[in-house]
């Protein structure tokens, strides 16, 4: 179903609707919640912010690729408490991951 919904958006043929729902299964599939995650932040839809911050670090998303595309989920959104408070706990227990992802956006200058 996935792979299906996915050959439509490229071909433009599914409605933004169908696009969030496929998006809102994948992720909850550890293997593909990262691509998810990025589309989402690209499409700029920030319906699933209390999902993605739920299942940040838990069992099937501990990967160094699949935190990178929580945080710039996380960093791109518009601010709010959840999202700050998210960022604050992350500043202490990954700082350093927290500022390669902030540099790779280009909200930080870039360590020398």
């Amino acid at each position: 179903r996935s792979i299906k919904v996915a050959n439509e958006i490229m071909q433009g043929k599914s409605d933004k609707a169908e696009i969030f729902k496929a998006l809102g299964i994948a992720l909850k599939q550890g293997e593909l919640a990262d691509l998810a995650i990025e589309e989402l932040r690209k499409m700029k839809h920030w319906g699933f912010t209390q999902e993605v911050l739920n299942i940040y670090g838990t069992k099937g998303y501990t990967a160094p690729v699949m935190k990178r595309a929580f945080l710039r989920y996380a960093l791109t959104a518009p601010k709010d408490p959840q999202i700050e408070k998210f960022l604050a706990q992350l500043e202490t227990k990954d700082s350093q991951m927290l500022l390669e992802v902030k540099e790779s956006l280009g909200l930080v200058p870039l360590n020398p």
